[in-house]
């Protein structure tokens, strides 16, 4: 993973670069929706155009909002959408989105990445692409001592706690995913800290008999006080490299969140070499 600058990826050829914006502060979901849009607007003109390109992520924090897939129903939400508002549950803001799953929240202390990618780059196959992206959060679990694992019924990462009626799986970690010319947006989005209160108005990602969990509720007292989202933003970034070997992260920080119109935040590769 390196910092800052695509130049020494660029020159060396071995692996398709991963233009990654590390985002700092609560980012509004339509913002980073628009931003996903134009980044996948580009590369498929790159892939048109028979140029090499490169790849693209957001690492981000959204302001709290409940979205509805492809897949979504109406007895997915708990309350009444106010009509004309896009405004649900506990007063967030709520979305219609064309990736696939049903009703999921996203907001702080749950560590959301969007990759980009160009699949005809990598292997034109989605579900090495959703199992890879279960792995990366398989991997950031097992850093902290907690075995994550998959259920072949539901996407997602889940992990065994006890509950009131004894061991169950709650989910800590949800995957959706839409492609186009097989160029990738939506992503992961992992529960560190949130507030999951919030999964209680509604019926996360369609299963109705298992529970939302959290990264530090799953830690000792000690561990869970030390840990921090910038850890695991990181910590996630290094493990979708391992996972995912044919590409290469250069992140850059963006401290401003994405203040700006979204055209200035899209990567013109013939324009800049630090691509922001």
């Amino acid at each position: 993973m390196i910092a800052g600058t695509l130049v020494g990826t660029m020159r060396a050829g071995l692996r398709r670069r991963v233009a990654t914006l590390n985002i700092q502060g609560l980012v509004p979901y339509s913002l980073a929706w628009q931003l996903q849009q134009k980044l996948v607007a580009q590369r498929i003109v790159w892939q048109k155009e028979e140029q090499s390109g490169f790849d693209a992520m957001l690492v981000l924090e959204h302001s709290p909002v409940y979205t509805l897939g492809r897949s979504a129903k109406p007895g997915d939400v708990k309350f009444p959408l106010v009509e004309g508002t896009g405004q649900g549950g506990r007063g967030f803001e709520v979305f219609k989105t064309d990736r696939g799953g049903q009703v999921t929240w996203h907001g702080p202390g749950q560590i959301v990445i969007y990759p980009v990618v160009d699949l005809t780059h990598h292997k034109k196959d989605l579900r090495w692409y959703v199992r890879g992206l279960e792995e990366v959060v398989l991997r950031v679990l097992a850093l902290h001592g907690v075995e994550g694992q998959r259920d072949e019924k539901h996407t997602g990462v889940w992990v065994k706690e006890q509950g009131p009626e004894g061991e169950e799986l709650t989910k800590v970690a949800a995957i959706g995913v839409s492609a186009s010319r097989w160029v990738t947006c939506h992503g992961l989005a992992l529960n560190v800290d949130p507030d999951l209160r919030a999964f209680e108005s509604i019926v996360p990602c369609g299963v109705r008999d298992r529970r939302v969990g959290c990264l530090n509720n799953l830690l000792s007292p000690h561990a869970a006080a030390e840990l921090t989202t910038a850890q695991v933003r990181y910590e996630l970034m290094e493990a979708f490299e391992d996972v995912f070997p044919s590409m290469e992260l250069c992140v850059q920080e963006k401290k401003d969140q994405l203040k700006g119109t979204v055209d200035e935040m899209v990567l013109e590769d013939e324009e800049r070499e630090d691509y922001v």
